[in-house]
């Protein structure tokens, strides 16, 4: 399958671009098939920008080259991926309802899974097994997801680490080491104190996986492997609602990644655990 993301990477990072950046942007993003077809002097033609302008895009969407770029926006053409996100209008009825929320979830698994880039994930892989331990760590709607990957982890036999409060997380990182893991959970990649706890564990020498939004981000510039989500929020948010099921998808995504290469030792911890607790479960 050729990597696709071109498009989703675009629009993850426009709201952060320089002006000369960001009318390229909006011109391939309204004009990916005509881009496909341009030089980057045409390129910049077209959207009234420069060439260098063209270059430092493509480089700051962390592609290898203007090819390469061209590639993930032709694929993405290819797969019809779909629009923004549309807003629900005041009074929309329960079909309307269900149907913006499907439509939300399921176009931000589909994103997601086309900005997963294969090398980071086989990266968290590796390092995960390896690890002396592993810590997760996010706040609010991340908290839940930094524990539904705790308690898989712990499933398969890793010995984890969890926190949801800054003090418990600042101490637990503080006793990491070189043989250790961390990772964190956070969409927006600013939450201080998130980006404090890894500060924290950075020094003690832990390698750092986040979970995070694409873009250049405090977290991110601090973390070892980026396992990036997409997800835009509605307008009215209750709570974090599209971005925790793109993060809920990529835990997913690393642990039956984890447990397809070290399949044999992973199912003997699975089966292991599940006997110790089968007898708990009503029989019909």
């Amino acid at each position: 399958m050729v990597p696709s993301g071109g498009l989703i990477r675009l629009r993850e990072a426009l709201p952060r671009l320089s002006d000369s950046e960001a009318r390229i942007a909006e011109f391939i993003i309204q004009n990916p098939s005509e881009f496909v077809n341009l030089t980057i002097q045409e390129l910049a033609s077209r959207s009234q920008s420069s060439p260098a302008a063209a270059v430092r895009l493509w480089k700051s969407l962390g592609f290898t080259g203007y090819q390469e770029f061209k590639i993930r926006v032709a694929s993405d053409v290819q797969s019809n991926v779909a629009e923004e996100y549309s807003e629900l209008k005041v009074g929309s009825s329960f079909a309307a309802v269900l149907r913006s929320v499907e439509e939300r979830h399921l176009q931000s698994i589909q994103n997601t899974l086309r900005l997963l880039d294969e090398s980071a994930v086989e990266e968290a892989v590796r390092v995960i097994h390896r690890a002396s331990k592993v810590m997760t760590y996010g706040i609010g709607a991340s908290a839940v997801v930094a524990d539904d990957l705790a308690q898989k982890l712990t499933r398969i036999g890793f010995p984890v680490y969890e926190a949801a409060d800054f003090h418990k997380a600042a101490v637990l990182a503080s006793q990491l080491n070189d043989q250790d893991v961390l990772v964190l959970l956070s969409h927006s990649g600013a939450t201080s104190e998130v980006v404090e706890v890894a500060e924290i564990a950075k020094r003690k020498g832990a390698h750092l996986i986040a979970v995070t939004r694409f873009g250049d981000t405090p977290l991110s510039r601090i973390v070892d492997t980026k396992l990036y989500v997409s997800a835009v929020e509605p307008q009215v948010r209750l709570g974090a609602t599209t971005s925790r099921m793109a993060a809920l998808t990529v835990i997913d995504v690393l642990l039956v990644s984890l447990a397809n290469q070290f399949r044999e030792e992973i199912y003997e911890a699975l089966e292991v655990t599940r006997n110790v607790v089968k007898s708990h479960k009503f029989r019909n």
